[in-house]
């Protein structure tokens, strides 16, 4: 794997050298040891937000910097207009981190399958193709690559909780729902568009 990993057996925890830098994995218990055991994107978007409150909610965004045109997908409001701004709050909605700033604008990072997000050092180099963007702190810069040649993460930099909410494909969250709520979305009636 390149990457050492430190874990407990006992609680099955794992230490990652560089949680921003990694694809997220879980420990599988197999009586005396562990192995690694790859997870679907959820848990990934999870551990990249619970690794970045730390660094970003109550810092300032100075600056965003794109190296792709096309990874921005909105014009109003515009970029500039995130700037010195700080970070409030940092969510998943749907398949996107949202990072909450002062006067209710939200960028919604979409990382699709060869998204990933690296912390640097302050005002990082974004060098090559991968780089596609870098969101600068005081503290460290935020720097959003993608592997391959078809690139697809998108940045949306949206005005509003109501702009936020229609990013929500309005699935259930299996997390925070009880039996209940979830027996009764699975037998939901659905709705065909073609009149089914």
């Amino acid at each position: 794997m390149g990457r050492r990993f430190e874990s407990c057996r006992a609680h099955h925890r794992f230490l990652l050298p560089h949680p921003l830098s990694i694809t997220v994995t879980a420990l599988q218990s197999t009586g005396t040891t562990c192995k690694l055991v790859a997870m679907p994107e959820l848990p990934d978007l999870a551990a990249y937000i619970s690794a970045l409150e730390s660094r970003i909610v109550g810092q300032p965004l100075e600056h965003v910097r794109l190296n792709s045109a096309f990874l921005l997908r909105t014009a109003q409001p515009p970029l500039a207009s995130v700037e010195g701004h700080v970070v409030k709050e940092l969510r998943r909605v749907g398949k996107r981190i949202a990072i909450g700033l002062e006067n209710d604008l939200w960028l919604a990072l979409h990382l699709m399958i060869a998204g990933r997000l690296h912390w640097r050092p302050a005002e990082a180099k974004l060098a090559g193709r991968q780089s596609l963007a870098a969101f600068d702190f005081p503290n460290g810069s935020l720097v959003l690559t993608e592997a391959g040649t078809k690139h697809r993460a998108s940045l949306h930099l949206l005005g509003g909780e109501e702009s936020l909410r229609s990013f929500d494909a309005g699935g259930i969250d299996i997390f925070s729902s009880d039996l209940d709520s979830f027996r009764a979305k699975l037998t939901a009636e659905t709705t065909h568009s073609n009149g089914r």
